[in-house]
């Protein structure tokens, strides 16, 4: 039963973190659904380059 309870601990905690690295990374791109064609390919290039984006999409290792 912990050891159930502190799994769930940790993927909520890292659960939330990816989200939270997701927000902090997408900020600066901006929303890719406004996104004229002609901006979307450096808005992409600037999400893929993102650090934090990155983070929170790949998770701990």
């Amino acid at each position: 039963m912990l050891k159930t309870f502190v799994l769930v601990i940790i993927a909520a905690t890292i659960g939330g973190t990816g989200h939270v690295l997701l927000a902090k990374g997408m900020r600066p791109v901006g929303d890719l659904t406004d996104a004229t064609s002609d901006r979307l390919a450096g808005m992409i290039a600037r999400a893929l380059s993102n650090p934090w984006l990155l983070l929170g999409c790949r998770g701990p290792t």
